[in-house]
């Protein structure tokens, strides 16, 4: 088996097409232009005048090294692209914002090897010819392009080529993409965030210290991402939905709260408000159907979900009596023992840290993806959070989060973009654990 996403329900090539198919060449690229194709290094053209053809290349990549293949004819052309096993890897979706072309930019191989390029192509009786061109661009030696911010709020174009790295420093600061929400994977991974164009590799520009994505027609606000994600994962062991998330964007920033997690949980303890939206997450159905034990199994649960381990007995001993005393409610123990893992410095300390840092990264793309793949309707049931909770039990503090970004993508994909019947039957675990996350706020419609 491969070690990357193949899209198995599409049907593989045949050893007899993949023999028959139509070799590449590519030779110094000496062209003008702008965008992607200006800074190619080669490239390779086909062009054919045969009526309604699809035709199918080997292609010979370079690991470390960009391509971007351009399809063009009269009637909208189609690309896919496969491993060296017939394996789909990617393929076009009608990405390309304009009827007669079709593109995969940005795609660096898994593997040096060879890859198949098919393209269907359509001439109609007008156009005289249809095309494919391929272009090369060796990133090996490339040195980043920083675009950076100053300490007040700065406004990025996210769409230029030339910059591979913003940098919005102090301030609230905003990324601008020319395109929709849905053509672009969100992959955050510690501090940086990725904006991948639809069909590119992970190997693409990222963005520091940007508090704010704004698409054609929508705004993704970041602030509170790693508190919310890690909320979710420590009451619910599973990442937000897309509703809960720009639910808790709101009221979080309603409340001027810190995105600090230690300052979070001392506002707890003087802030009503505050204080009654944590209460909301432990007070929750879905979280006391999953904590329904006493408190020692409770903690040990929060350990599990947060730090991907069992307590030691000393700190087992010493949050199940905070909680018994009444010191610590149950609604704000997960806060205070991701705070106390977080200031810790001891070797396990560091170890813990590393872990909620990596659950927090996945579960906030396992978010992005399901949002922008408009699957939040499939995201609802105990079905479904079983699945993101397994999702999250398999990270640590040594995951690779841009690794594992094709691990989350296939836990989306099979989500439904349709909201199940509302006499649809239930089990017994969608009636003790709806799936709404927070079931006394005044966004609970939001919640499924």
């Amino acid at each position: 088996m491969p070690d990357y996403h193949t899209f198995d329900y599409l049907p593989d090539l045949s050893a007899a097409s993949m023999a028959a198919a139509k070799a590449v060449v590519f030779k110094p690229f000496t062209g003008s232009g702008t965008g992607v194709v200006a800074k190619s290094d080669k490239s390779a053209i086909y062009s054919s005048s045969t009526s309604n053809l699809e035709t199918l290349f080997p292609v010979q990549m370079t690991a470390g090294t960009k391509y971007h293949i351009f399809a063009s004819s009269f009637f909208d052309p189609s690309l896919t692209l496969y491993d060296y096993l017939g394996n789909v890897i990617s393929y076009s979706n009608d990405n390309d914002m304009q009827y007669g072309t079709d593109f995969m930019q940005n795609l660096v191989p898994y593997y040096t090897g060879t890859y198949y390029v098919s393209a269907t192509l359509d001439r109609g009786v007008y156009h005289s010819s249809a095309s494919v061109s391929f272009y090369e661009d060796d990133i090996s030696n490339n040195l980043p392009k920083v675009s950076t911010g100053t300490s007040d709020a700065d406004y990025f174009v996210g769409d230029l080529w030339e910059v591979d790295h913003v940098d919005g420093k102090a301030g609230i600061d905003t990324v601008y993409f020319s395109f929709s929400r849905g053509l672009y994977t969100m992959v955050k991974n510690g501090s940086d965030m990725m904006v991948i164009p639809d069909l590119a590799s992970l190997d693409i520009d990222k963005l520091t210290s940007i508090e704010r994505l704004e698409f054609s027609g929508e705004t993704v606000n970041l602030d509170y991402t790693d508190v919310i994600q890690a909320l979710y994962v420590a009451y619910f062991g599973r990442p937000a939905d897309p509703g809960g998330f720009n639910s808790f964007q709101r009221q979080l920033t309603s409340l001027k709260a810190s995105p600090n997690f230690s300052d979070l949980s001392a506002r707890y303890n003087t802030d009503a408000a505050t204080k009654k939206l944590i209460d909301s997450f432990g007070s929750s159905a879905e979280s006391k159907a999953l904590y329904s034990g006493d408190t020692a199994s409770f903690v040990k649960a929060i350990y599990n979900n947060l730090l991907d381990r069992a307590p030691d007995a000393e700190g087992l001993r010493f949050w199940a009596g905070a909680i018994d005393s009444g010191t610590l409610t149950r609604a704000n123990a997960s806060l205070s023992i991701m705070s106390g893992a977080l200031s810790n410095t001891s070797a396990q300390g560091k170890v813990d840290a590393g872990a909620i840092g990596k659950k927090i990264d996945v579960a906030a793309n396992f978010t992005f993806e399901v949002d922008g793949e408009n699957k939040e309707a499939g995201y609802s049931g105990a079905a479904a959070a079983s699945s993101a909770r397994a999702l999250l039990a398999n990270v640590n503090a040594w995951t690779d989060v841009l690794g594992y970004q094709q691990i989350v993508n296939a836990a989306v994909e099979p989500l439904s973009t349709t909201r199940p019947p509302a006499d649809a039957p239930q089990d017994i675990a969608d009636a003790l654990a709806p799936f709404i996350g927070i079931d006394d706020q005044p966004h609970a419609a939001m919640y499924y």
